[in-house]
């Protein structure tokens, strides 16, 4: 396979405490590409609105977890990002097939106990949506399918898990006080339980 060489990089970067540990570490060793490299102090949401600019590779890596709950966050940050690139070219998402299979396994878990789902009362479903707003719609999906089948019902996930773009604002959790907090009783706590009235896996 053929490489072609790199002729420039443009990143995006919110954080203006990030971008001086940059400037500051290439003035400290400066290297043969740094004028191919520029820095653009702005959010990907807003700058992936805005930019005229095109690609043949767009790298997005902004998020602080791998957390089946910012599924509908990337698909519409791919869906943006895709409109800056040029024939042939490729949006990559952190981790984003392992929160692809996350959800996925979520899903599988929301199968087995089916019957709890479907019977979940209207304080349980909000506990569901407070917790987990992403696997909630899902649980959703299923209360009006209940006679889906097994297929069906994950072809829906994987559908939702790669398509779905509405942002949820989850991603705003982590900008909050306590959120380290929350994502680790959400993600690493809450691997092995499944159901309207307990934690859900991720």
């Amino acid at each position: 396979m053929m490489w072609e060489a790199v002729e420039s990089i443009e990143i995006v970067e919110a954080d203006e405490d990030v971008i001086s540990l940059i400037q500051s570490t290439w003035q400290k060793y400066p290297w043969h590409s740094m004028a191919q490299c520029t820095i653009i102090h702005m959010g990907i949401e807003d700058y992936l609105k805005t930019t005229s600019s095109k690609y043949d590779t767009v790298y997005i890596d902004t998020w602080d977890a791998i957390y089946q709950e910012y599924l509908p966050h990337l698909n519409w940050l791919a869906d943006r990002a895709r409109t800056t690139l040029n024939p042939g070219g490729e949006v990559l998402l952190w981790a984003y097939d392992l929160m692809v299979r996350q959800f996925m396994k979520a899903a599988v878990l929301v199968l087995e106990r089916r019957e709890k789902y479907l019977a979940a009362n209207p304080a349980q479903m909000r506990n569901l949506a407070h917790q987990y707003p992403f696997l909630n719609r899902l649980v959703q999906w299923l209360k009006g399918h209940p006679k889906c089948s097994d297929d069906a019902f994950k072809t829906e996930a994987y559908r939702m898990a790669i398509r779905d773009g509405k942002n949820l604002g989850i991603l705003k959790l982590s900008m909050q006080p306590g959120a380290d907090a929350l994502l680790h009783r959400k993600y690493f706590q809450a691997r092995n339980t499944c159901g309207p009235d307990d934690k859900v896996s991720g």
